[in-house]
């Protein structure tokens, strides 16, 4: 039992309070943490207009059940103790629990919970960062279009990374340790601190191409004989959802250690190409105008428009448009009505 009262709180509660304060439509949303509130409630809202949704994170503070801890494992334990209905649901990161359903506990709860939403992505932040987004989110925070080619280089990071996230999923689904999804902090380069366009995009994929080199040699150092094995478990989990609908190479990025993916691209392409353009555009100014004074405006005008980089990031919700993922999410949320 909880050790605190909202821990007892259950679906039943939801259900009478909607009922007995004539809102009938009202559902309360638990999710992971503060991050995904407006993730959630974002997909929530454009699906179900005829709904009212409370989304709050699983976090009873520093005197309560869960503390600082993360909310994900006390979701799964509410769906799987039956505690959510039409009143009260969940929603979490797939991470690589949903891939591996056959073998996981938690993959098989969030697959058969019809009241447990969750990502199809690893996380929240692979689906912040799909390719097709990312010009018009540069051109949004410092007002100038970057000639950067975003799917293209992703095609090419994905293609490069797609060995290393096979064997480690197969790996996890075999329950072998030795190499843990936090290899992903190693795999990823965050060193590249100037960023000029294509050149460097290659250098960057050179730079990731090394790392997962030798990854791979540690790798099959200890699994070799485990190769056809792998090979075998690739085609069975590239044929069915979600991977089935991708190109699983192109497009594993969707599916790897979604914090170190984000930190991967924010550091070493978004924020690099917005400080370029940034400068370039103040050039621009500098060289446009011969009287100080106008300068100056120009400036302060421009500077005052620019935005955050990080923060665009955390709300970048046109992926929507763009991954069939979320027509999967957008399934599943409305089965749940």
């Amino acid at each position: 039992m909880a050790s605190t009262l909202i821990g007892n709180i259950t679906g039943r509660y939801y259900r009478n309070k909607a009922i007995l304060t004539g809102k009938p439509e009202l559902v309360k949303v638990l999710v992971e943490d503060e991050e995904d509130v407006p993730f959630w409630y974002d997909i929530l809202v454009s699906i179900r207009k005829d709904k009212t949704f409370d989304v709050t994170p699983y976090a009873f503070g520093k005197d309560g059940e869960n503390g600082s801890s993360k909310g994900k494992k006390h979701i799964l334990a509410k769906a799987k103790n039956g505690e959510f209905n039409d009143y009260y649901i969940g929603c979490v990161d797939s991470d690589y629990d949903f891939l591996l359903w056959e073998t996981k506990e938690e993959g098989n709860l969030i697959k058969e919970c019809r009241y447990l939403l969750h990502t199809y992505a690893y996380s929240v932040e692979n689906l912040l960062c799909h390719p097709d987004t990312l010009d018009v989110l540069c051109c949004k925070v410092v007002k100038e279009t970057p000639y950067f080619d975003f799917p293209s280089y992703w095609k090419e990071v994905s293609r490069t990374i797609y060995p290393v996230f096979m064997w480690t999923l197969f790996l996890e689904a075999k329950g072998d340790s030795d190499f843990p999804r936090t290899i992903w902090r190693q795999v990823f380069p965050y060193d590249c601190n100037v960023f000029d366009g294509e050149a460097d995009g290659c250098l960057l994929v050179q730079k990731l191409k090394d790392k997962v080199h030798e990854t791979m040699v540690s790798i099959l150092l200890s699994h070799k004989s485990e190769k056809e094995e792998m090979l075998r478990f690739e085609e069975r989990i590239c044929s069915r959802e979600p991977l089935s609908m991708l190109d699983a190479p192109t497009d594993c990025y969707l599916f790897v250690r979604g914090h170190e993916l984000y930190k991967f691209i924010l550091a070493t392409v978004l924020k690099p190409i917005c400080q370029r353009l940034k400068r370039d555009h103040l050039q621009q100014i500098k060289d446009g105008h011969s009287d100080p004074k106008e300068i100056k405006g120009r400036i302060e005008h421009y500077t005052k428009g620019i935005a955050d980089i990080e923060k665009m990031m955390n709300s970048n919700y046109e992926y929507k448009k763009y991954t069939p993922l979320y027509s999967l999410i957008e399934r599943d949320v409305k089965a749940l009505w």
